[in-house]
């Protein structure tokens, strides 16, 4: 039987709005709750029965552990805990915090704690000075702050090693030792001057090791990264807020002493830079070793160098003798020392596309310095016939070349390092 062309087409569309439908429903599916297992609805029951309301399970909102019931091993003893995050209907909002052990397969609630906020915003894992403990770091979000806490689990209690307000936070390893640490940043209160601080694992609870003031005039934080650099050091960056509107990002050491403002070895300094925005000129500002730069806000993590303008003075009889600015950017391993007389009027700009570092003279364009990054199997002759020089070959992906249109002495100065971050 032959089937007409309207037959065929009313066929099709049936089938497409069947898939359609089909589609649509996974969807509204994937948009639901998980349906909990068997484990964990008896892990609810359990809870119930226990404080005999019903619970409302709270999610955390961000990071790598979104879970109301996880699964951990608190106290070291090679088994599982339970560790439940909810709310009771019948009273506040806070979430409740519940550490059940499994017994033959029958969960046992052995403690719960009252939370320090309503909204959990992230659950990490930290782990005490004797590895076999695993402490948890909660990040709580109220209408009025954001607060941190850190639980123990000790002879089947819940027990708050450390607890307080912030206003940023990072939680990394952050001094190489393989254990977790973290930095925050107080909220500046009733005018009371920012702090950063550092908690480490002491004896198996967490202790401020170092706290040092923000400048006076910072407002507050914006953000936090940590990572290591060439010497061995690891170095906390912070962004903040200033009262005149500009930014700043300031840097510390962590080291066996704690927290330090970061010094380097060569110069005798104390490294801080601040902005109005990206396009300002380099200049020296009227505080001492505080330096004006040209440069992006630091990314939140990921990265061991943000790409920004660097100044070490070295202070002699109250005045610099030497200064050397370089120019970091680690997506390409790249650092360039730069003349002293460039100092006051250069800039830079970077064609991502064309992988191109153009630093020219901001009020009138002149071009001083380029520096082209090249793929090791990219051919360089169009940039040798222009005039680009080699200055150096990395053993790695990346070929680099220089043209420089400034006098011999000057262009003698231009220091170059190459180097691998690890």
């Amino acid at each position: 039987m032959k089937i007409s062309t309207i037959k065929k087409l009313t066929i099709l569309v049936s089938v497409i709005a069947i898939v359609l439908s089909g589609c649509r429903l996974q969807v509204e599916d994937l948009l639901k709750a998980p349906t909990p297992t068997s484990d964990q609805l008896r892990i609810l029951e359990e809870i119930k029965s226990e404080i005999g309301e019903n619970v409302v399970l709270r999610y955390p909102l961000s990071g790598n552990r979104r879970a109301p019931i996880q699964m951990i091993d608190l106290d070291g003893d090679g088994m599982l805990e339970a560790v439940v995050f909810y709310t009771i209907q019948s009273e506040s909002p806070l979430t409740n915090i519940s550490v059940l052990k499994n017994d033959r397969g029958d969960w046992i609630l052995t403690d719960t704690i009252a939370g320090a906020g309503g909204n959990v915003n992230r659950v990490r894992l930290l782990e005490g000075s004797g590895k076999a403990d695993r402490p948890i770091l909660v990040e709580w979000l109220s209408t009025q702050n954001q607060r941190i806490s850190v639980y123990s689990y000790v002879l089947g209690k819940l027990v708050v090693g450390f607890e307080e307000n912030c206003f940023q936070i990072i939680v990394d390893d952050i001094d190489g030792d393989e254990l977790i640490e973290f930095c925050y940043i107080t909220e500046a209160v009733d005018g009371e001057t920012p702090e950063i601080k550092y908690v480490d694992g002491i004896e198996s609870s967490f202790s401020i090791v170092g706290e040092k003031s923000l400048d006076s005039d910072v407002v507050s934080g914006i953000n936090m990264i940590s990572g290591k650099i060439r010497d061995g050091r690891y170095i906390v960056y912070v962004d903040q807020y200033l009262e005149d509107g500009r930014s700043a990002t300031a840097l510390y050491s962590i080291d066996s002493n704690g927290l330090n403002v970061f010094e380097t070895e060569d110069y005798n300094l104390k490294l801080l830079t601040k902005r109005t925005s990206d396009k300002l000129l380099c200049g020296v500002s009227p505080s001492n070793k505080k330096i004006l730069i040209p440069t992006e806000t630091p990314p939140r993590e990921d990265i061991l160098f943000p790409e920004i303008w660097k100044y070490w003075y070295d202070v002699y009889d109250g005045k610099p003798k030497f200064s050397l600015a370089a120019f970091v950017n680690n997506d390409f391993s790249l650092n360039v020392g730069i003349p002293d007389s460039w100092l006051d009027k250069v800039t830079y700009s970077f064609d991502e596309k064309e992988k191109l570092f153009v630093f020219y003279e901001a009020e009138t364009g002149e071009v001083y310095l380029e520096i082209k990054v090249l793929s090791v199997g990219e051919s360089p002759d169009k940039y040798v016939e222009n005039g680009f020089e080699t200055v150096e070959t990395r053993s790695g992906a990346y070929r680099y070349y220089l043209r420089c249109e400034r006098t011999f002495s000057e262009k003698s100065f231009i220091k170059y390092n190459f180097f691998a971050t690890e």
